[in-house]
């Protein structure tokens, strides 16, 4: 919620992280590091860290049910 902005929604107006409201319309991720498909997505969620060694995004330690229901979730933000 402090992180990301997502344009339309309550909760997540963040102003630290880039702004994820279109993201599925994107051609990458990580500021253009990786394609923007289901595994580099993952393993940014997994560990940002290995995507993108300096990046300012923390490793979450997120369950699988839990990098499978953000999957979900940012792939319908188009």
């Amino acid at each position: 919620g402090t992180c990301h902005t997502i344009q339309g929604t309550p909760g997540a107006n963040g102003v630290f992280a880039p702004d994820l409201t279109h993201f599925a319309s994107r051609a990458t991720l990580g500021s253009g590091v990786a394609p923007n498909d289901e595994q580099n997505l993952r393993s940014w969620l997994k560990d940002p860290q290995n995507l993108k060694p300096g990046c300012l995004m923390p490793d979450m330690q997120l369950s699988d049910n839990q990098i499978n229901a953000i999957l979900a979730y940012l792939r319908n933000l188009k």
